[in-house]
C-alpha cells in the first residue's frame, strides 16, 4: 500500500513539473559527471599524433604498414562542450524542480544600470546618444 501511495505521489509530482523526473534529471547528472571526468581524462592523457603500426596479412604472411589516427582534440574537446552545456541545462531543470530561480542573468537585462553611480550611469547615456546620433 505504501508503495502504490509512494509511485502515485512520484507520478503527481512528475506530472505536475511538466513530465520531468526529479530522480531521473539527478541521475543523469551524475552519469554525465561521469562521462565528463572520463572525457577530461582522455584529453589528458592523449598523445593527438598519428602512429605507424605493422601488421600481417592472415592470408598471405606480407607484412605492411598503416598510420593509424590518434584523437583529435578538436573533435574530443567538441564533445566536452556539448556535453558540458547539456549538463548546464539538466542543471537548470533540476533547479526548477526544486522550485528555485533561474540564475543567469538576462541576456540583455538592465539590472547592471543599477550599480552605477550617477556620474557612471550619465557617461553611459552620453554613449548611448552618440551612437544614436551616429546611426542617424
Amino acid at each position: 500500500m505504501s508503495q502504490d501511495i509512494d509511485a502515485f505521489l512520484h507520478e503527481t509530482l512528475v506530472a505536475a513539473h511538466g513530465g520531468l523526473d526529479p530522480d531521473k534529471t539527478a541521475e543523469a547528472l551524475k552519469d554525465m559527471q561521469v562521462a565528463v571526468v572520463r572525457q577530461m581524462r582522455h584529453m589528458s592523457r592523449a598523445k593527438y599524433k598519428r602512429r605507424v603500426v605493422e601488421a600481417r596479412c592472415r592470408a598471405c604472411g606480407e607484412k605492411n604498414k598503416f598510420t593509424l589516427p590518434q584523437a583529435d582534440p578538436e573533435s574530443v574537446g567538441r564533445a566536452a562542450v556539448a556535453m558540458v552545456k547539456a549538463g548546464d541545462t539538466l542543471a537548470r531543470l533540476a533547479e526548477f524542480l526544486a522550485g528555485k530561480p533561474d540564475s543567469r542573468p538576462a541576456a540583455v537585462g538592465t539590472d547592471w544600470l543599477r550599480g552605477l553611480t550617477n556620474e557612471q550611469l550619465q557617461t553611459v547615456q552620453g554613449w548611448v546618444e552618440a551612437n544614436s546620433n551616429r546611426r542617424g
